[in-house]
């Protein structure tokens, strides 16, 4: 999978500017023919740290939902899904597919000891025509 590092910092960004957690890329950034996952990220909060393995997608559909409910099962320490834009609905189907997420409108689910964040309902703002 080809990574989308503009997106990735984006995300990372805004998810940094509404709770405090930084996220820091561990490992190789771009995968190599035959990789699973973008990379490795390290997400710090409060002193609580958790290590996840990412894909970074533009959009969610159905495909990449399905493609994420596979690559889940490969994850041993979580999947997260870094994407421009995250719904409610997608949330929810995300969520019951344990599959943590992250958005450029700030929208960010991610558990785990002593980190806990559910943040929903976020939209991109408009870009003035």
């Amino acid at each position: 999978m080809k990574t989308d590092t503009n997106l990735l910092d984006r995300a990372a960004h805004a998810a940094r500017e509404l709770t405090g957690l930084t996220c820091e890329i561990s490992g190789k950034q771009a995968a190599s023919a035959g990789d699973s996952f973008d990379g490795r990220a390290q997400l710090n909060l409060q002193g609580h740290k958790a290590h996840r393995s990412f894909v970074v997608r533009r959009s969610v559909n159905p495909t990449v939902l399905h493609l994420l409910s596979l690559l889940k099962k490969e994850s041993k320490d979580g999947l997260l899904l870094v994407t421009s834009q995250v719904t409610d609905r997608q949330a929810e189907i995300l969520r019951k597919a344990g599959v943590e997420f992250m958005d450029e409108a700030g929208n960010v689910s991610l558990s785990g000891p002593g980190l806990h964040i559910m943040i929903t309902g976020r939209r991109m703002p408009r870009s003035p025509l």
